[in-house]
């Protein structure tokens, strides 16, 4: 009886969607790798990924990512 009640459970939470900012970025990033990419993917990314923009001087910018990595890179014209 115990294990057809934790079956049951099981299947009832296994229908219900991840929220956790992990899987949206599974999706996320699995959608990027599939597909052609949109502008609404890009935004999605950006909004998700990204804690900050920093633009240092003329030719710098610095992304910091929500997982505290830093992305830097100097434009060259």
């Amino acid at each position: 009886m115990k294990t057809l009640i934790f079956a049951a459970a099981a299947e009832r939470y296994a229908v219900l969607p991840d929220l956790t900012p992990v899987h949206d970025m599974e999706a996320l990033r699995e959608r990027l790798e599939t597909g052609p990419v949109s502008d609404s993917n890009l935004r999605e990314l950006l909004a998700k990924a990204v804690k900050a923009i920093r633009i240092g001087g003329q030719d710098y910018i610095e992304l910091e990512l929500t997982n505290g990595t830093m992305i830097g890179k100097e434009q060259t014209t």
